[in-house]
């Protein structure tokens, strides 16, 4: 069993000193049981904190990247009425491996669905309908009016 932990502590220096060239002062102490002491300089402290710190961030950053590029990781089987949708969005395959369409409804709540239903189809073109009808009222050219109030 001692032979185990010489070999095991061997192979950690070894790795310690592969990633961390300055590390050099590592004490044995003897005694009971083996023991070692792996004592860092602030410099070393301060990449080790540094690693740590990265890891954790791209970490992080990994999980939230993949939610905020990807909306919908399921579709729902919920129909909504199209009176009660307010806008959509098409999410492709590529990045999420599922297509979805997510629909926002008047209240900000956002549903996700197959883009292959008929109603959804319905949805997206009655909610294109609306939008060319809205795009269409609107006055093609804009009057500013140019007096300047002093405050």
């Amino acid at each position: 069993m001692k032979d185990y932990w010489k070999k095991w502590a061997a192979k950690t220096k070894e790795v310690l000193k592969l990633y961390f060239p300055s590390l050099l002062r590592i004490k044995k102490y003897s005694g009971a049981g083996m023991r070692y002491e792996i004592s860092l300089d602030l410099g070393e402290k301060m990449k080790t904190l540094l690693l740590c710190v990265t890891v954790m961030l791209a970490a992080t950053s990994c999980q939230s990247s993949r939610s905020s590029l990807c909306g919908c990781l399921k579709t729902s089987l919920t129909i909504l009425p199209v009176s009660r949708i307010k806008a959509y969005s098409i999410q492709k395959a590529s990045p999420c491996h599922i297509e979805a369409v997510m629909f926002t409804t008047i209240k900000g709540i956002k549903v996700c669905s197959d883009p292959k239903k008929l109603w959804v189809k319905k949805a997206m073109k009655s909610l294109n309908a609306v939008k060319r009808t809205v795009i269409t009222t609107y006055p093609t050219t804009l009057s500013f009016n140019t007096t300047w109030k002093s405050i």
